[in-house]
């Protein structure tokens, strides 16, 4: 199913935002709390779309029959050791009844352009570990594991 990429339009944003528990659909570490992580995305992209920083956009996914299918969040960020600036997906997400359909592939191959377009030569992402569905999709299309985060829970004293 082929599917149209266009920037989001301010009556996108309670669409977008409704979509923001998707970020938490899989096995989370035990230590995560959902609820945690929905609120604190919940804020991020509220700000983003209401305040928009320079060089950062939000592109929907549509169907040939206009229904919205997914959104991605694109952002600039400093690469931490060139000091260069590269792309950033930081959320990614599709509609539950569009799943496994071709949206995520679509989104990022607009991704990819946004980041040829912008002269990034790397676009980059965080996912978590247990997230095997998107890990699968990110690594099907050429990202690569480059940095690997370790965390171990610690019992408060007793």
């Amino acid at each position: 199913m082929p599917f149209h990429i266009r920037p989001h339009q301010p009556q996108d944003i309670p669409w977008i935002l409704s979509l923001s528990d998707r970020l938490t659909a899989f096995d989370l570490p035990a230590w995560r709390q959902a609820e945690t992580i929905n609120s604190a995305n919940q804020a991020l992209l509220k700000k983003a779309l209401e305040e928009p920083e320079t060089g950062s956009t939000f592109l929907i996914a549509e169907t040939d029959s206009g229904l919205r299918a997914g959104f991605i969040f694109l952002q600039t960020e400093t690469e931490f050791f060139s000091r260069q600036p590269q792309g950033y997906i930081s959320d990614l997400v599709v509609h539950p009844d569009h799943e496994g359909q071709g949206v995520g592939r679509a989104l990022l191959q607009a991704a990819e352009a946004w980041a040829q377009d912008n002269g990034f030569p790397v676009l980059t992402l965080y996912v978590f570990a247990s997230n095997a569905r998107a890990r699968q999709l990110y690594e099907k299309v050429g990202f690569q594991a480059e940095l690997i985060k370790y965390a171990k829970p610690i019992p408060p004293k007793a």
